[in-house]
């Protein structure tokens, strides 16, 4: 990529997904003797992170937003009100 586009930043790109990576583990780790509970509430200490870090804010991202139906059509829902 860095040969034909450009060196990607990807300190910056994957620091927000590392961490609440991390905080996933970590909740795993510490449930993992009830896996049920576990694998939920792990999954939401990730999905929560992301959005308080401000993954989804991320421009590339917003790229990617834009192109998903439901998003499109979601937000052309809201802009019809």
């Amino acid at each position: 990529v860095r040969r034909y586009v450009a060196p990607l930043p990807w300190v910056d790109l994957l620091w927000r997904q590392a961490v609440a990576a991390l905080g996933m583990a970590v909740t795993a780790v510490l449930l993992r003797n009830q896996p049920w509970l576990a694998a939920a509430l792990s999954s939401l200490v990730y999905l929560a992170l992301l959005l308080l870090l401000g993954a989804f804010r991320h421009p590339d991202i917003q790229r990617v937003l834009q192109v998903v139906p439901f998003v499109r059509r979601r937000s052309a829902l809201i802009n019809d009100r």
